[in-house]
Order: C-alpha cells, then structure tokens, then sequence
C-alpha cells in the first residue's frame, strides 16, 4: 500500500505559500455530506501546512471518490494556487509516492475507483495476510464479477454491448498465501451458495419428484399409443406424450443450485452451463488451471465454453455419444490463481492464442511479499469484513435476470461515453502492425485490441459496487464519468503486467534464469564485486545447473570477470568472487550493501566537498546556438560516501547517490518524509531522528523505463530549523550537485528544478489558453502545461497520444485540449 508523502512546492528556493490548517478543514468538512461519516471524520484531523494536507485529500477522495478529491481542490484553487498545481503536476507526471527507487515492476493497479466498502477490504486483506495488493485487488474484481455476470450488459451503441463477465487470472508462485487472500475475498459468496442451495433445496425435491412422475407418465403413454387403434385417439395420445416429454427434459436439468467451480474439467463446465447458465470458476489451487490445459489439448469444441461463456452468446455442444447440449446465454467468470510456470505453458499453446481464449484474461504478476512479510500484521477488523460481507451479499441477491437468458441493461452517461472514445482514440494506433507498440507479441496485440471491452466491463461492475453501498439498482442509472475514467485509469498497469507476463514467458527457462541473475548482480554494480554463494542464496528456486549456465552467459557476455579468488571463513566452504562489469546506471538508486553480503566491500574514495549553492541569478539572453560540438565527456560520479564522512559532513551536505550518467534534463520530485530505511539511514550516517530526503527521477526516460530511476539525497533536520528551511537547503545543495557534476545537463523548467513540481514553468496559471466551450474552469486550470510542452519538444513521437492521456485524466475533451496545445506549440 503506498504511503503518501508530503509534497511542496518552491519559487526559487522559497517554500510556496501554505494554507492554514482550520480552513483546510473547513473546506474539507463543507465538501463532506451530512451522512459522510468518513469524510467528515478526515475533516477533523490535523492536516497540518503541508505534510498532511494529501493524505487529508486522499482521505477525502477515499470516502467521496474522485468527485470529492475534484471539488476539494477546486474549493482551495483560488486561495491556494500553488497547493493546486502541486497535485496537478503530481497526476500529471504520474509521480510515486513510496520512497523506495522505481523498479521495472509493474505499476499497481488503481485503488481509487474502488468504492470505499471494497478498497478497505482489499487494504486490509492485502496487510492482514501479506499479500500483493493487486491479489486482493484482482480477487475484489472478480467477486463483484461473479455477483453480476448474466444479470446485467453494458450497452454502448445499438450494436454494441459488453457482459460484466471477467476472465481474471494473478499470477504468483507456492506460499504466497493466495487460498488465504481467496478465503476472505471469495468467502462470502461461497457461504451465500451454502445458503442459497438450502433455501431452493424443496424446489429441487420437487423437482426430482415430478421427474419421477413424468417418467411413469411417459411409459404409460407410450404404450397407450402403441395399442391405440382409433386415429384420432392416437393423436391425442402422441400430442400429450410430447408435452410430457418436453416437460420431462426441462424438469431433468434441475439440479442443486451451484454458482461456483473449482476443479472443473471442460467436460463439467460444459454441463454446469447447460444446468445452471451462470457460472463462476474460483479456485486458488494450480489444478484448476485444468478448464484451461484440458481446452487447449481437447482442441476447439472444449474451447466454446470458455469464448461463448465470456460473450453471453449462444453455446450448442453437440456429441455422438450423447444429447446435444445448448445454453442461449451463458454467463462465465473465471478467477484463477495460477503459478508463473503454469502462465508460461499457457502463452506456449498457439490453440489458446489463435482463438483468443487468452485475449480475454486479465493476467497479472504481482509483486513477490516473500522475504519481507511481517511476522505478526494486524487483523482486519469486523466491521471491514461484516461491510464487505453484507454489499457483496446484497449484490448477489439483487442481480438476477429479468427472464431466462435475458440481461439487465446498464446504459453509459455521455461523460463516461466520451471517456471510452477517448481511451479507443489512445490505444487503436498503438495496433499498428508497425508502429504500434502493442503489436510486438501476438497475444499482446490481440489482447490490447479488447483492452477496451476489459475497461467497460471493470466500468460496470466498479459501478455496480458503487451502486451496492446506495442500495440502488445498477440498471437504473447510467455509468458516469467519473466511474468510467475510474476504469481507464486500469489500462496502463494493465498493459504492464501482460508486457511483464509475455517477457518473462516467451524466453526460454535458461534466458529467464540469466535475466534474474543478471539484475541480482546489478544491485552489486556500486561493490565491483559479488560472491556466488551471495548469488545462490538469492536463487534458491532455481536449480545449481541452471545458475551455472546462466553465469557462463553472463561471463560470455561481458557483465561478470572471474573468479578472482575464492574467499570464506574459517572452516567454511570457499566461495568464488566475481567482478561485476555491468554499466553502473543499470543498478539500483540505493548504494547500500545489499542483505546477506558477506564481503568487505573496496573502500569507498572520499567524495570532494561539494561547492556551496549559488545564489539564483536571472539566467543571460540564450545566445544564438553554435555549430554542434562533441559533447564532453561527464566527470565520473564519486564513490558514495562512507558512514563515517557523513557523520561529520553537515546536515544538508550529504549525497548518498546521483545519477552516474548526465540526463537530458532532471527534475527535484518531491521531498521525502517517511522514515528512511535503516540499511540506508546506517549508511548515509543519519542519526535516528527524522532523516529527510529529496526525490530525483529521470524525466528523459519512460516511467517504465528500468533506468527511470529514483534517486535519494538525503539530509537531517537539524534542531532550530523549519522543516521548510531543511528542504529548501536540501534542494539547493542537489541542485548545485547536479550543476557541478554535469554543467551542460539542464533541469526541467527555466527556473530550475526546484520549480518542477509546484510551477508551470514560465507559462502558468495567469497565461491560460482561452477556456474552450464545456468545459470546466476548474479542470483547465489543472492543466499541466509544462508538462504538455515537454512533449510537445522532447518526445514529439508520443505528444498527441500524451496530451490526449493527460486530457481523459482531467475530464476535458481531448480535441479541445489537442487544439490548445498545438495552438500554443505553434504548429
């Protein structure tokens, strides 16, 4: 879960203005209903002048959704710009809020489009079971799935209409507690089937006795019939042992009321269909990928289920060896828990990809909890779980089919309309065969092209929860626009896990292994040397073979030098010492010594005492731009400095790690608050007090990007100075850094880094485009135009695309914003 960090904002150095606690409150408290506990409860807490005013804001946008978030910060825009366009620039720029470096995981999926009765449930499962949140997340999903699928359709167009029905599929290796996360998360729909089946429990008796019945009656006449010889006796007799028979075949198909699967062939899901139309396949164990192997094995006519089950159309199984069997409008959902090796075996089956069965699962790979899972986390409380137990309950109750193979129909607002077209405009180029970049895997591509299908139906069902915690019913009102920009918001991260997934399951079992150990080794880059037994511990999954193999690859290639030596204890088993070659902006931000290192590392040179920040001085007219020069070359970074150096360097002295290669341009993100942690406060010689920290990303790379990484300079604070005057030093003392090892590097705006996040550059809010027609004030001030700018010149290739990302994420029509920003860019 990710902690919320203070966030400030500098004009040349100087913190920007702060508002005042109570009238934080105030606005907080008059934006929260009188019937909004939650709300008004965050309303009471001490939001303090900067360092809580966003988890206030975020604790308002948890309780009143987007909405809420959206009109607090119109509610403070005009007293408080500077607060405003923080958090624009923040969501404009997609910041982190951990204090951990960026990795080339994938992002998390968005909590923010959970209603509150669901978010604190998949928070408090993901905590109390140490569990990956996009686990819990992916599990919330698809229980709301199982509660709607065949109840209710989105209608798009007359031609157009999406089932709720999900295909979810986590991916996490053995002793990741997934059948705990399922036993919360999927429990009280298993204990509403225990229910449901005893309260239909006389229906079926009934049933089974009238088929009892119906048999005996169609014996007799049968046999009537047989011996009737008056022709029109015989008629009457052949017409009633028809109805009887029909009647007979509709009365055989009865059977206990079962909505869950687990370990289901594609024989019995089949049958479960024909018997009971809505179906859900749950199961955290690796034998219920089966439904999946079997289809793929058993070829195209066990595949029907899964691809008509997933489109409500029309199922007809027909067998040799028994009657044909028809659904009119199956309804499947499908939450399985599957393990990385399974995945891969999966995305190798051309069957599952060529009728794109995989295309319509939502596979994630979650990041790993093992070795870092707290040894006794907290319970969630009852009230949580009696909450999330009650709306799920009144979901299952209330969506029922208005007739037999009949559906609700859920309409779309002309907001949450206008959301969608913009999400299609976004993802169809990147289709392109060519250009595309979603076009570089088969799966990938056909995956993407229902990416928009996958969005509508997370759509329906976060609003079908919506709905839940109102009582209100789904169909009797529209999907809004704030639901439906909820569900883009999924697209993204979505699109990284399937790029992680078919990453890691393309590759062969021996490339894998030399990926993993190559990014093991490249934590070490900082060292110059690493150990094998170091690199064995960290691969204990894999076997000794494999490893080998993998290090002869990475010796081959140039990233390892070696053995040295071989080094050990005293009487311990000898361990060989590799020289880690790999270039050093592949590595981690952090130059910490890693766990289990049992080394000494070299001894790190002292780092030259850097030049103190000079005063901001307007900047000279640019001069006309010479002939292009070779570009010198960087002074190499200096070694981190020792504990001891930092011990006695002053408070807002101390550089722990900067980038080792100049970038195009950097920019100072946000300080950093939380408690650092103790490998690295130990190294950067804080004291145990309230180590800071300022935040650099590389803004020249993707976010995806491996080497997007953040870097921590971290600083105290000492006694009798503000925490606003620490940070202020802070930022100064990196920028001078970056100025002194890359004089040519320049930062993101005219005035510096230390604008990046508060300011827009030298066009900000009192040099607005003209406010186009419908559309909000509010919104348009919230444009980031640096940000828009930036793209407009540093990545020309992604601007449209980018600037029509940043106008769906602030409610305003992507063709107005496109049009201003071209107009601006002067094209």
């Amino acid at each position: 879960m990710k902690k919320h960090t203070s966030t400030s904002s500098y004009h040349n150095g100087s913190p920007a203005s702060t508002p005042p606690d109570h009238l934080i409150a105030e606005a907080l408290r008059a934006l929260a209903g009188p019937d909004d506990a939650a709300a008004q409860q965050a309303a009471q807490t001490d939001c303090g002048p900067w360092n809580h005013v966003r988890d206030a804001l975020a604790t308002a946008r948890a309780s009143g959704g987007q909405p809420a978030a959206q009109r607090a910060l119109a509610a403070l825009q005009h007293q408080y710009p500077d607060l405003t366009t923080l958090l624009a620039s923040a969501q404009a720029l997609d910041l982190d809020d951990d204090d951990e470096p960026a990795s080339d995981a994938p992002s998390p999926l968005p909590l923010g489009g959970l209603p509150g009765w669901v978010r604190e449930m998949v928070r408090h499962t993901a905590e109390a079971v140490q569990v990956p949140v996009d686990l819990a997340h992916a599990l919330a999903l698809g229980a709301l799935s199982v509660a709607t699928a065949g109840a209710m359709r989105v209608q798009l167009t007359s031609d157009w209409n999406e089932e709720t029905c999900l295909y979810v599929m986590p991916a996490l290796p053995s002793g990741e507690r997934k059948s705990a996360a399922f036993a919360l998360l999927i429990g009280p729909i298993e204990q509403w089937e225990d229910d449901e089946r005893n309260r239909r429990a006389p229906e079926y008796t009934t049933s089974q006795a009238r088929k009892r019945v119906l048999d005996k009656e169609i014996e007799r006449l049968t046999a009537e019939a047989a011996k009737e010889q008056d022709a029109s006796r015989k008629k009457q007799l052949e017409w009633a042992l028809a109805t009887a028979i029909t009647e007979y075949e509709r009365v055989a198909l009865a059977a206990p009321f079962r909505r869950l699967l687990q370990n289901a062939t594609p024989e019995a899901l089949t049958s479960a269909l024909v018997a009971h139309q809505r179906i859900a396949v749950v199961s955290p164990e690796p034998d219920s990928m089966q439904v999946l192997i079997g289809a793929g094995r058993d070829g195209p006519p066990m595949l029907e289920a899964i691809l008509k089950g997933y489109n409500g159309e029309r199922l007809i199984i027909d067998r040799q060896t028994r009657q044909s069997q028809r659904v009119a409008a199956p309804a499947l959902t499908m939450v399985l828990a599957a393990q990385p090796h399974a995945v891969r075996d999966l995305i190798r089956n051309r069957a599952l990809i060529e009728r794109g069965v995989l295309a319509r699962y939502l596979i994630l790979l979650p990041p790993s909890r093992l070795g870092a899972r707290a040894i006794a986390p907290p319970v969630i409380p009852e009230l949580v779980k009696a909450t999330y137990a009650t709306h799920l309950r009144w979901l299952l109750d209330t969506c029922q089919p208005p007739a037999p193979e009949q559906r609700h129909t859920v309409t779309l607002s002309a907001e949450a309309l206008h959301a969608v077209h913009a999400m299609q405009a976004m993802i169809e180029p990147r289709l392109h065969e060519q250009r595309g970049d979603l076009a570089g895997h088969p799966l990938l591509r056909a995956w993407a092209g229902k990416l928009t299908g996958h969005v509508v139906r997370i759509a329906a069902n976060l609003h079908a929860a919506h709905c839940a915690a109102r009582k209100v019913l789904p169909w009797a009102e529209p999907i809004s626009g704030e639901v439906m920009r909820a569900a883009v918001a999924y697209c993204e991260p979505l699109i990284a896990h399937m790029r992680a997934v078919l990453g890691d399951a393309v590759m062969s079992d021996a490339d894998r292994v030399a990926r993993r150990v190559r990014a093991i080794i490249a934590r070490y880059a900082a060292h110059g040397q690493i150990t094998e037994r170091m690199i064995y511990q960290a691969m204990r999954t894999e076997s000794r073979e494999m490893i080998e193999r993998a290090l002869q690859t990475l010796l081959k290639d140039g990233d390892l030098e070696g053995p040295l030596k071989v080094t050990g204890r005293k009487g311990g088993r000898p361990s060989k010492v590799y020289r880690v070659l790999i270039a050093p902006n592949a590595t981690s931000a952090a130059t910490t010594t890693p766990p289990g290192a049992s080394y000494a590392a070299p001894e790190p040179a002292p780092e030259p005492a850097p030049e103190p920040a000079p005063e901001p001085a307007p900047e000279p007219a640019p001069e006309p731009a010479p002939e292009p020069a070779p570009e010198p070359e960087p002074v190499p970074p200096a070694a981190p400095p020792s504990a001891a150096t930092n011990a006695a360097a002053p408070a807002s002295k101390r550089v722990i790690s900067m980038p080792p290669t100049p970038p195009a341009w950097y920019d100072v993100v946000k300080p950093l608050t939380q408690r650092l942690p103790a490998t690295l406060s130990a190294e950067m010689g804080a004291p145990a007090g309230q180590p800071l920290g300022i935040l650099i990303r590389r803004n020249d790379r993707p976010a995806s990007s491996p080497d997007a990484t953040l870097y921590i300079a971290p600083f105290d604070l000492p006694e009798g100075v503000s925490r606003a005057e620490a940070i202020a030093a802070g930022v100064q003392h990196v920028l001078a850094e970056l100025r002194r090892r890359w004089p040519d590097a320049h930062p993101a705006s005219a005035e510096g880094a230390e604008g990046a996040e508060g300011d827009e550059g030298d066009e900000g809010d009192n040099d607005l485009p003209p406010l186009p027609a419908g559309v909000k004030p509010s919104a348009w001030r919230a444009v980031n135009w640096r940000y828009v700018m930036h793209l407009a010149t540093k990545r020309p290739a992604d601007w449209e695309r980018g600037v029509r990302t940043h106008a769906v994420l602030k409610g305003i029509p992507p063709e107005a914003l496109l049009a201003a920003a071209q107009a601006r860019a002067g094209l």
